[in-house]
């Protein structure tokens, strides 16, 4: 808003008369000031409590200098002086409290004319500041010989923290620190001896303005700190250590006051500066192991520092010179170890001392990264860790280090990871069944009559089932038969040579040799077991209820025993490269892939399916057979889909049949199907 006021000011002129002329009078008015105010607008907000810089411009035709500008709150004057030379005034006012204010300039010239200028202001409350205490805290110990630290943390909506101030008092100490500035982050920090006691403590927050804020905290001031102690126990001076290899102290550190666990211990080096800070244990044991330590003579220092800052120190000189000895060269056997089998650490190149000390090998086992030591560490040639401690999955670490009696050198490491065992092959009876996974092991499940479950977790490479009896065949080609005996067919004493493969009948076994050779025993009532009329070489051979059948060299079928059904006499001329013995019937796999069934088919034994198959089996009353896709088929009794014995959905690579199936799929699991009234077809998910 702008009002100007004029006062006339006349100018007097004399005349002088003469002969010739006359001279005319005339007024000069004043022209008046003019001002505005240009640092602030109507409305504009005002903080209250600080000092708003006002500022205008004066335009007159007198200098602006000889004339007085006066600054209004309201009413009250604020500021009076000549303006610049430039023509501008500025006033610094306090903003009190109150919704708003009129802020007014007025300019009056050498003439005594007047011009003003106003505005009005509205007023922004301001927040006080805040305190918050960061120390002394309660339930913190202090002492009465040690200074309390008074220290918080200032803040304030308008000033910035380094012009905040801050001032403590005591219910019993009264002032102990006054105006105590802030930093950049609003910490203010002091401290002050207290007397023992309970103490409450204030601390005021004051901004700019006047404003305050506070708050308080109690404590109990205790009596006298003490010292804490600390003592090296070893090394002792002048020990030798191993270059470059971490060192391991023993040490004590306590306290009287506060005890070991509010304590904190640093270690340092003359050579290599600070090195760690721990914490003692509940007994004050400070058990370190210290980073490598580089070669020289370490003047090494532990200090021990309580709750008020006090310490205590203890030093060692420690001799860095030794030579760590080299790193061994280790493997881990087996290399691709399964479940319940044993791991061994072995050295192939020993540690050597550069300085030719003597040195032992220590060795340590890491199972899933975490250190094992149920095996006690050991010297060479090796550690074992028991397979009762392996199972699928895990990641075993044997780390073995040289010791010349100083020191231990870098480890030689070898890991393994530990592989669930798959199935590669079943063996069907006919109450019981039994596998054989990848790592070589038997699992038998089902009726124990006669033991016949006695091969179960032996290391074998094949494993096959009869009536009442199972037999096995170990890596080095060696058969062991369990179970019934009464006709001989738990006998192997007959056995000669080295045995390569092999199949159990109902109360007979056949065997091929590594000779090409087949070896039966066990009941002979259909001639069976008699081979004697077996002049060629042979591949593959079967055995089943009365009778047996084998495949020579060139892929010629042979059938030996009871002939009933014509079960003993294959199609002529057909070569094969699979037969399979079943109760009264027998089939084949010809080169082509095709099925071929002969003997008795009163339950639809002989209705071979279509297709090109790879293996089979023939059992008591149906037959299973395995195409090059992966699926079973099986014909004979109850056999179609969702019967007794129709065949299981997925992808197999083995099928086995007696009065029950069990077949080994992709993925190296066993499915059992068919009767099971002793649980010979519930196959084991979990056999490790």
């Amino acid at each position: 808003m702008l009002r100007r006021s004029l006062i006339p000011i006349f100018s007097l002129a004399l005349a002088a008369g003469c002969s010739c002329s006359e001279i005319a009078v005339h007024d000069i008015p004043n022209e008046p000031p003019v001002v505005d105010i240009l640092s602030h607008d109507d409305g504009d907000a005002a903080l209250e409590g600080y000092v708003a810089n006002f500022r205008a411009n004066i335009t007159d035709d007198e200098p602006p200098e000889a004339s007085t500008a006066t600054w209004f709150l309201g009413d009250e004057v604020i500021c009076q002086a000549p303006p610049e030379p430039i023509g501008v005034t500025e006033c610094g006012i306090l903003i009190p409290l109150a919704d708003s204010h009129r802020v007014r300039v007025e300019i009056q010239d050498v003439e005594l004319a007047i011009a003003e200028d106003d505005v009005k202001v509205n007023v922004t409350p301001t927040l006080p500041p805040t305190a918050t205490i960061l120390a002394p805290l309660a339930g913190v110990r202090y002492y009465r010989n040690v200074d309390v630290p008074l220290v918080a943390r200032l803040a304030d909506a308008e000033d910035t923290p380094d012009l905040l101030v801050a001032s403590w008092s005591g219910d019993i100490a009264g002032s102990i620190g006054t105006d105590l500035p802030a930093d950049a982050d609003g910490v203010s920090t002091s401290q002050a001896p207290l007397a023992q006691g309970p103490h409450t403590l204030t601390v005021v927050a004051r901004d700019v303005t006047g404003k305050t804020g506070e708050a308080t905290v109690t404590i109990d001031v205790g009596g006298d700190n003490h010292a804490p102690t600390c003592d090296i126990l070893s090394p002792v001076d002048d020990q030798i250590a191993t270059v470059d290899q971490p060192f391991l102290f023993d040490a004590r550190a306590n306290d009287e006051d506060v005890g070991p666990l509010l304590l904190t211990v640093t270690w340092s080096s003359d050579i290599q500066g600070q090195l760690d800070t721990v914490i003692p244990d509940a007994v004050g044991i400070v058990d370190w192991l210290s980073p490598p330590l580089i070669r020289g003579t370490h003047l090494i220092e532990m200090k021990a520092i309580d709750d008020a800052g006090w310490s205590c120190t203890d030093t060692v000189r420690l001799d860095v010179s030794n030579e760590a000895p080299t790193v061994p060269v280790v493997h881990i056997e087996p290399e691709n170890p399964y479940a319940l089998q044993d791991l061994v650490c072995l050295i192939d190149v020993e540690s050597e001392d550069p300085e030719g000390e003597d040195v032992t090998h220590v060795f340590q086992w890491l199972r899933d990264g975490s250190e094992f030591n149920v095996t006690s560490t050991t010297t060479w040639p090796g550690d074992t860790i028991d397979a009762a401690y392996i199972a699928p999955g895990q990641i075993w670490v044997c780390e073995v280090r040289g010791d010349d009696g100083i020191g231990t050198g870098s480890p030689g490491v070898d890991s393994v990871t530990v592989d669930s065992p798959t199935v590669v092959s079943v063996g069907v009876g006919y109450d019981h069944s039994c596998q054989i996974d990848d790592a070589v092991t038997s699992t038998c499940w089902g009726s124990s009559g006669f033991g016949v479950l006695g091969l179960n977790g032996g290391t074998y490479t094949a494993i096959t089932a009869g009536k009442n009896h199972t037999c096995a065949l170990d890596p080095l080609g060696v058969v062991s038969c369990v179970g019934q005996d009464s006709l001989g067919q738990a006998d192997t004493t007959g056995l000669v040579g080295t045995i390569v493969a092999l199949e159990a009948g109902q109360f007979f076994n056949c065997a091929l040799d590594a000779s090409d050779g087949v070896q039966c025993w066990g009941s002979n009532t259909e001639l069976q077991s008699d081979t004697s009329g077996l002049t060629g070489n042979y591949e593959r051979v079967t055995a089943g209820f009365q009778h047996a059948c084998a495949i020579e060299v060139d892929d010629d079928v042979v059938c030996w025993g009871s002939d009933a059904y014509g079960r003993a006499t294959p199609p002529n001329g057909v070569k094969m490269s699979a037969v399979s013995a079943g109760t009264s019937h027998t089939c084949g796999i010809d080169l082509a892939g095709v099925l071929h069934c002969w003997g008795r088919d009163n339950l639809g034994q002989l209705d071979a399916p279509l297709g090109s198959f790879e293996s089979l089996s023939c059992g008591d009353d149906f037959s299973c057979a395995v195409d090059g896709t992966g699926t079973i088929h099986c014909w004979g009794l109850y056999t179609d889909a969702g019967e007794l014995n129709g065949p299981p959905i997925g992808t197999f690579t083995q099928v086995d049949v007696a009065e029950h199936a069990c077949a080994v799929d992709d993925a190296g699991v066993a499915t059992c199907w068919g009767e099971n009234a002793n649980g010979e077809a519930t196959a084991p998910t979990i056999w490790w």
